[in-house]
C-alpha cells in the first residue's frame, strides 16, 4: 500500500487518545530511538497502533556525517525494529549528531565539500546494505556555514541522493529557516531538489523569542512556510506530510556573532540532556527544586558526555553523582537510584508469567531440586532510608515526609506486570530466599538458606508460600530442574 495523505508524530502521551478516539490522521512517525528498548508498554502501544496506523520510522542518532565508525549493533536494533513494525521506510538525518563515542543528541551542520559528500555517501551504501533497504535523509536547519563550503546545501543533498542512490525527507519549515538565517532563497532550493527523490515533507512551527526564533514545533505554521509548502506541492506534488512535535533550536535576524551561533548548540545541548533526566529524575528534581537542579545538571553534563543513541538512557550515573554533590543528604541519592531502578523495570524485556496453577502441577516428588526462572524486570534495592515514603509522596503531588534512616536496611522489590510498574518491601526472609533463588539455588537449597530464620518443621510451607506470592505477582516465568542441569 502506498503511504499518502497528513501523518502526525506518535508520542507516548498520545497513545490512549489515538487508539480510542477516531482521528482523520493517514499515518504516523514514531522515532525510533524511542522503541530500541526490550520491552514495557512503549513496544505494547506501538504493537497495538501499528494495526490501526500505517507507520513510518525516523531516528535522530544515525549520524551519517559523523568520522566514527558506523555502528552495526545500533543498525542491527533498527533492522529488528523494522522487521517488528514494518514501516513504509526508515529516515534519518543529513548531520552529524557525534565523535568520539560522544551523542550530542543535535543536529549538528556538515561542510559542504567534496570530502564530506564522498564520505557520506560512502557511509549512507554502508547503513542502506545493513537495514536491507533505501533509507531517507532530512535536511536540517542550521544556525552557522563553512568557510570551507564548496557548493551550497542543496546541491550536496541533491549529490548525496544521487551517488547514494537514496530518498530525501524534506524539511519545509527548515528549508525556510536556513534560508533566512544564511539568505538563501528558499524557492531555489525547492527548484534544485530532484523530484524522483523526495518521498516525505515535514511542517513545523517555532517561537518567536524576538530577537532569534525558537523551532519548538509547539506554535502554528507560521504563513511564509505555507507558502513555501505551497510552492513544493507544485514542484513535487501531493507528497506525504506530517506535522512535527520535537524541539529543534533556529536562528532569525537579527544577525548573530559567529560565537553566539556557536553557543546556540552548546546550550542546547545542554538543556536537552537537562531535561531528558528531569523525565527520568522528576521527584529528585522536585525535591531539590528548580534551581538546585539545573546547577546540578550542568554539573553532570559536564562531567558525564552522553555515550547513548537513545536519549532516554542518558543519566544512568546520576545516583552516584548526587552521592558526590550531597553527601549530607544521603536519602536524594537513594531516591535517584529508585528512580533510575524503575525506569530499567518499564524497559526491560516482556515475558510471560508462571501461573500458579503450573507450580501446583508440579510432582512432589521434583520439589526438591526445582529451580526458576524470572521475569527480566525483576530488581532488587536495599536502601537505608525513609526514601520509598518520600517517592510516593512527591508521586502523588503529596508533602513528603522528612527523611528518615531505618534501623536496618530495607529490602525493595521491584517488577513490572501487566504494563505497570510495581515495588513493595520484603522481610528478610523473603529477601533470603529470593537471593538464593536468583543465585540458580534449587527449592531444597532456598530451604536450607532459611533455616537460620525459621524452626526447620516451618521452613518447606513458608517458602511454598513465598513461591506462590511471586507467581501470583507475574515474577516466575519458568521452571527448571537442578537434576536436568546436573545430567548435562
Amino acid at each position: 500500500m502506498k503511504l499518502s495523505g497528513f501523518g502526525l508524530g506518535l508520542r507516548p502521551p498520545h497513545y490512549e487518545a489515538i487508539l480510542s478516539e477516531p482521528h482523520a490522521i493517514d499515518w504516523l512517525e514514531v522515532i525510533t530511538e524511542n522503541y530500541l528498548v526490550p520491552g514495557g508498554k512503549p513496544l505494547h502501544y506501538l504493537e497495538r497502533i501499528r494495526e490501526r496506523f500505517p507507520l513510518v520510522m525516523h531516528g535522530v542518532s544515525l549520524s551519517i556525517g559523523s568520522t566514527d565508525p558506523i555502528d552495526f549493533d545500533y543498525l542491527r536494533t533498527v533492522r529488528g525494529l523494522a522487521a517488528r513494525i514494518e514501516p513504509h521506510w526508515i529516515s534519518d538525518h543529513l548531520c552529524w549528531t557525534g565523535v568520539e563515542g560522544r551523542n550530542l543528541h543535535d543536529l549538528l551542520p556538515l561542510p559542504y565539500t567534496e570530502e564530506a559528500l564522498a564520505s557520506v555517501v560512502a557511509r549512507v551504501g554502508q547503513v542502506q546494505e545493513a537495514l536491507g533497504r533505501q533509507i531517507l535523509l532530512e535536511n536540517v536547519s542550521s544556525y552557522l556555514s563553512f568557510h570551507a563550503d564548496e557548493m551550497s546545501e542543496w546541491e550536496f543533498l541533491r549529490e548525496v541522493a544521487s551517488r547514494a542512490d537514496c530518498h530525501i525527507l524534506l524539511d519545509i519549515n527548515n528549508i525556510y529557516v536556513s534560508g533566512v538565517n544564511h539568505g538563501f532563497d528558499p524557492v531555489k532550493y525547492l527548484q534544485a531538489v530532484p523530484k524522483s527523490r523526495v518521498r516525505q515533507f515535514h511542517l513545523a512551527g517555532h517561537s518567536d523569542m524576538g530577537g532569534h526564533l525558537i523551532d519548538t514545533h509547539d506554535h502554528p505554521i507560521v504563513e511564509p512556510v505555507w507558502d513555501l509548502y505551497r510552492q513544493a506541492l507544485t514542484i513535487f506534488g501531493d507528497v506525504p506530510t506530517m506535522i512535527e512535535r520535537d524541539d529543534n533550536i533556529i536562528v532569525d535576524a537579527p544577525p548573530l556573532r559567529a560565537a553566539d551561533r556557536l553557543a546556540i548548540y552548546r546550550n542546547a545541548y545542554q538543556v536537552r540532556l537537562i531535561d531528558a533526566l528531569h523525565e527520568t529524575y522528576p521527584v529528585l528534581h522536585g525535591l531539590l527544586g528548580d534551581e538546585a537542579w539545573v546547577e546540578l545538571g550542568h554539573a553532570y553534563v559536564a562531567a558525564h558526555p552522553s555515550v547513548f543513541r537513545s536519549i532516554r538512557w542518558y543519566g544512568r550515573e546520576l545516583a552516584e553523582f548526587v552521592a558526590g554533590c550531597y553527601s549530607d543528604a544521603p536519602i536524594l541519592s537513594e531516591v535517584a537510584l529508585l528512580e533510575w531502578t524503575l525506569s530499567e523495570v518499564f524497559d526491560a524485556t516482556d515475558a510471560p508469567s508462571l501461573q500458579r496453577a503450573e507450580l501446583s502441577a508440579v510432582e512432589p516428588s521434583a520439589w526438591g531440586s526445582l529451580t526458576f526462572r524470572f521475569h527480566p524486570s525483576l530488581r532488587r534495592l536495599s536502601l537505608c532510608w525513609n526514601t520509598a515514603a518520600v517517592w510516593k509522596a512527591m508521586s502523588a503531588d503529596e508533602m513528603p515526609p522528612g527523611p528518615e534512616l531505618a534501623a536496618a536496611p530495607i529490602h525493595w522489590l521491584l517488577w513490572r506486570q501487566n504494563l505497570q510498574n510495581y515495588f513493595r518491601s520484603m522481610n528478610a526472609l523473603e529477601s533470603a530466599a529470593l537471593d538464593a533463588a536468583l543465585r540458580g539455588g534449587h527449592f531444597a537449597q532456598i530451604c536450607e538458606g532459611l533455616s537460620a530464620l525459621l524452626p526447620q518443621e516451618e521452613i518447606p510451607a513458608a517458602a511454598a508460600s513465598l513461591l506462590g506470592a511471586w507467581a501470583d505477582s507475574g515474577i516466575i516465568i519458568g521452571l527448571g530442574s537442578s537434576d536436568a542441569v546436573a545430567s548435562e
